[in-house]
């Protein structure tokens, strides 16, 4: 591997291996994103680890690095979210489903957040199940939030963020001063009764053993995910939700996204204006 310093823009072919790859790999399809976005990117994970040009990280990947593989994904795949974001999909969820879920399992509910990112989402979900009352000792909640990033994962373990971040650009200052503690300066934590309810683990949504794993789900939440997907990856994915769900189980999606031309088995809902994907009982 050469010490010298990074090429500042990547030769179209060993662009073009790297992007096949992480399709192959993640089912995550860069094929539509900008290539200079790209570009700049990978230019800053060769500086990070010492490459010289794209190719030696094509080199790396045919040998099977999982150790680079891994720095790739981190590298390329997108992390930004926010708390609260599409909030009335937590509203719906709490207040509508969250009753029939605890009459019908007798107080044990799973959720599953799949691409989570850095927490925002199952750390929100988690502030509304508390301040509705659903949290009780009597009562089996889990919410599992899992994400191919494994450094976001561990943004979402640590429950730190920074208030200059977008993560809070539609918090209320209600949940923020509840919810929130401030260790120092500039820095938010998620308190310890929110992060105690959320499980954070690595999960590829195209493996399908891994998937295979992960049954007896009451409701997933997969937001903007799905369209970073090819058509065969969303169909296979989709597919995998519906065998985790049990009978009567939701899917939620944002409303930015579609099932429309996805061959799939759920039963299209609304609610509150909501769109949302139930497996039939």
């Amino acid at each position: 591997m050469s010490l010298m310093l990074p090429q500042q823009e990547c030769d179209e072919r060993s662009l073009q291996m790297i992007i096949d790859f992480v399709k192959r790999e993640t089912g995550i399809d860069l094929g539509d994103a900008p290539r200079k976005n790209i570009e700049r990117k990978l230019v800053r994970l060769m500086q990070e680890l010492g490459y010289s040009s794209c190719r030696d990280l094509v080199d790396v990947l045919l040998d099977a690095d999982e150790a680079l593989l891994q720095h790739l994904i981190d590298a390329l795949t997108v992390t930004e979210s926010y708390f609260f974001r599409e909030e009335v999909h937590f509203r719906v969820l709490s207040r509508q489903i969250m009753p029939k879920l605890l009459k019908r399992s007798k107080g044990s509910v799973r959720i599953w957040c799949a691409g989570c990112a850095r927490g925002e989402e199952p750390y929100t979900l988690a502030m509304y199940l508390l301040e509705d009352g659903w949290i009780l000792p009597s009562r089996d909640i889990r919410i599992y939030a899992t994400d191919i990033n494994r450094a976001a994962l561990q943004v979402g373990r640590d429950g730190l963020y920074s208030e200059r971040s977008l993560s809070f650009r539609n918090t209320p200052p209600y949940f923020l001063e509840k919810y929130f503690e401030r260790p120092e300066d500039h820095l938010y934590r998620v308190r310890r009764l929110v992060r105690d309810l959320v499980e954070f683990s690595y999960l590829n949504l195209v493996d399908r053993e891994a998937m295979g794993r992960m049954r007896d789900i009451d409701v997933i939440f997969c937001r903007n995910v799905l369209y970073y997907f090819n058509r065969y990856a969303k169909k296979q994915v989709v597919d995998s939700f519906h065998a985790s769900l049990n009978p009567g189980g939701f899917l939620f999606i944002s409303g930015m996204e579609s099932l429309h031309k996805v061959p799939h088995d759920f039963e299209m809902k609304v609610l509150d204006q909501v769109t949302l994907y139930q497996k039939r009982v």
